[in-house]
């Protein structure tokens, strides 16, 4: 008999029980469909899983926090208002609203007479080249340029950078779930990023 086997069943049934709780997450597009019928508690959902990375997109191209975060909730405002408007056949719901971010950047920035900045490490900054990519096709293939360059760090800069651009953490949230001085986050993310920006050069130009 073997004794292990207990265990084993175990592991299939927790292995079934998270397939069928990841299985029940609601897509991005199922919760814009439930946006159209005005579900609040979807819109919500729909907030929480993309403002970080939005608000990171709106402070490279505006800076100032507090516009960012005004913009952010204008941004949701034109969510709420235009989810039918939303087309699948033209690309993911992120490429959606990352392109409606983008738009309204732009027309803030025209009103004042400004540019976007080209660089920033700004904290949940995107980098330029995820920025500038204006289709799903291009996000895809920029994020893996961004993920390969990414390997090529070092540990801990790599690992910063991940946390504040890809999962939206603070510089903050950062040093206190890692237990490491503030500056210490700065610094490995200003150098991380530095040299994500030269990486991404010598990637695209052997391609």
């Amino acid at each position: 008999m073997n004794p292990r086997a207990p265990k084993r069943r175990r592991d299939y049934a927790e292995l079934e029980f998270n397939m069928t709780e990841a299985a029940s997450i609601p897509s991005d597009q199922q919760l814009l469909a439930k946006v159209v019928e005005r579900d609040l508690e979807a819109f919500g959902e729909l907030y929480d899983r993309h403002s970080p990375r939005l608000l990171g997109l709106l402070r490279v191209m505006v800076r100032h926090l507090s516009d960012a975060e005004d913009l952010l909730q204008e941004v949701f405002a034109q969510v709420w208002d235009r989810a039918h408007s939303y087309n699948p056949d033209r690309g993911r719901p992120v490429v959606w609203l990352v392109l409606l971010t983008r738009s309204r950047a732009l027309d803030f920035l025209r009103s004042k007479n400004r540019r976007p900045e080209a660089f920033s490490v700004e904290e949940n900054a995107l980098p330029l080249e995820l920025q500038d990519a204006a289709s799903e096709a291009e996000i895809d293939e920029e994020a893996a340029l961004v993920r390969r360059a990414l390997t090529r760090l070092p540990e801990e800069q790599s690992e910063a950078l991940q946390l504040s651009f890809f999962h939206g953490f603070s510089h903050v949230q950062i040093a206190q779930n890692h237990g490491i001085p503030l500056g210490t986050v700065k610094t490995r993310i200003r150098l991380g990023m530095s040299r994500l920006r030269d990486l991404l050069q010598q990637i695209k130009e052997s391609a």
